[in-house]
């Protein structure tokens, strides 16, 4: 990407475009964005850019199947407009941001199939619509009890935990 237009792009669908790499820097400077699509492209040498944050308009992101790495950031809880993270089959070590909790329209969230260790943090049970798949992981301990007053919450997947 040699040329930026602030505010014109609403939507960027690249997926399986064969791109290779890391994510550049300058895709943030897209603050009109409200869909970001990289999946199934070779992202592994990079993890997610910290300063994501600046994305206050994205509604859905979906990195899913890129090989990126890392840690979770938990600058998306600076994106309220989130409906949609597609994170899954990746390589990220770490836990769940606490973070999570403050999308509150969040109503996807796929995580399953990468190295998140720790425990299901109880503010993701503040999310009233959610769909969370978050299987073959490293996941450990018991579910928060609020989780049983997620009346609208649309689906859960969450084997194995330890």
């Amino acid at each position: 990407m040699t040329a930026v237009y602030e505010g014109r792009f609403q939507n960027l669908m690249l997926y399986g475009n064969g791109l290779k790499g890391s994510i550049p820097d300058e895709l943030f400077l897209l603050t009109s964005l409200q869909a970001l699509d990289l999946n199934r492209n070779d992202l592994s040498s990079s993890s997610i850019p910290r300063h994501n944050g600046k994305l206050t308009k994205l509604e859905h992101l979906m990195l899913f199947l890129t090989g990126l790495s890392g840690a979770l950031p938990s600058e998306p809880g600076l994106a309220t407009s989130l409906k949609g993270i597609y994170l899954n089959t990746n390589q990220f070590h770490s836990t769940i941001p606490t973070e999570l909790g403050m999308l509150e329209i969040l109503q996807n969230c796929f995580l399953e199939e990468n190295y998140l260790t720790g425990s299901i943090p109880v503010e993701v049970c503040s999310l009233k619509r959610l769909e969370c798949h978050l299987h073959n992981n490293a996941l450990e301990g018991s579910l928060p009890t609020e989780i049983g007053l997620l009346t609208g919450m649309t689906g859960l997947s969450l084997l194995p935990i330890k």
